[in-house]
């Protein structure tokens, strides 16, 4: 006992020690309540308050599936838009149908739709004018008074078919001289210099249709023919850009892929050097141009390896030439009435 008129501690007034096991039962139930409320709330930002005074959808998950959808088409969008900056008519498509598909406006497809219509025509048009190439009717030197065998034009796709590497996409605008070209550029410099030394003398024409740099190629086929290789190299610059609506459109610019595929390049060639599209071979690591080419009737060949050693003896057989080149004279082809196939044979 505590003598009389001195102080009580405040928990002695209320009967509380200080060991919590003096505690009344109903007021540690009341503070375990509360302690994990308070621990619910902290762990769970949801659950707190700002949460409670959200509005819910009327449906589970109707917020999120609507963000889901906006995100979509605004993906979609800018896939159009980047299509657009490329003028592609394959990248077109393919952005248009997903934008479509999302429910893009249709406010921002009108402009894209428009420069899908241009550069489909441009192809059409290409298309029709390789069709209706003539070609001279010139033989090869003849071996015997019946003997048919006929020129023909080949043409090479120049990245990653002469080219190991795709030489546009390694240096694109590089000041030509940084750009080095060497034995290893190639796929296989020494079989591919034999096979156009080859068809050379036998009369076939070389050319390349690329979408890369002209100035690039020309190093590199000097590199292995010398500077008077005589082949003729075809790039977009050649051609006004079948985007603009204008009449008077720019050069399309090397690198791009505005033309869609190689047709138009092998229209220009054909007419310029007197061949016929079932003239004319294509290789090319792309299989869309060599698609493209085909629908109208050139021999085209995909290539995905390049310009290989085993591609370009079996070309040589197509062409009825010899193995190995005589840089003295023409090795002239012994058979007569030769017969082209009109597909790239299998195996």
């Amino acid at each position: 006992l505590k003598p009389p008129g001195s102080a009580m501690n405040p928990r002695e007034r209320t009967g509380l020690s200080r060991e919590p096991s003096a505690r009344p039962a109903r007021f540690i139930g009341r503070v375990v309540i509360e302690d994990r409320m308070r621990k619910r709330h902290a762990s769970s930002p949801t659950q707190g308050a700002a949460a409670r005074q959200r509005p819910v959808p009327c449906k589970p998950g109707l917020g999120e599936e609507s963000k889901v959808k906006a995100s979509c088409r605004a993906q979609a969008a800018a896939t159009v838009e980047m299509a657009v900056m490329q003028r592609n008519s394959r990248a077109l498509k393919i952005a248009l149908a997903k934008a479509q598909a999302t429910d893009v406006e249709e406010a921002i497809l009108k402009h894209p739709r428009e420069l899908l219509a241009r550069l489909e025509a441009a192809e059409a048009a290409a298309l029709r004018d390789l069709k209706a190439a003539k070609g001279t009717g010139q033989f090869l030197p003849q071996t015997s008074p019946e003997s048919t065998v006929e020129r023909r034009l080949i043409v090479f796709d120049f990245d990653r078919t002469i080219s190991k590497e795709h030489m546009w996409a390694l240096h694109r605008d590089a000041p030509l001289q940084a750009i080095e070209i060497n034995e290893e550029t190639f796929v296989d410099l020494g079989a591919l210099r034999k096979f156009i030394w080859s068809a050379q003398e036998a009369g076939h024409q070389i050319a390349i249709a690329t979408f890369g740099r002209k100035d690039v190629a020309n190093k590199a086929l000097s590199f292995m023919l010398g500077n008077d290789h005589g082949i003729s190299i075809s790039t977009p610059a050649d051609f006004p850009d079948p985007s603009s609506p204008h009449m008077e459109a720019p050069r399309c610019s090397e690198g791009s892929s505005y033309l869609g595929n190689k047709n138009r390049q092998l229209a220009t060639l054909a007419v310029k050097l007197g061949f016929s599209a079932p003239e004319m071979f294509l290789l090319d690591d792309d299989a869309h141009n060599v698609r493209e080419a085909a629908k109208a009737g050139v021999l085209a060949k995909h290539t995905p390896s390049g310009l290989t050693k085993g591609v370009l003896v079996k070309l040589s057989k197509l062409l009825g030439m010899p193995q190995s080149p005589k840089r003295s004279g023409v090795e002239k082809t012994s058979s007569s009435a030769y017969s082209w196939p009109t597909t790239w044979p299998t195996g």
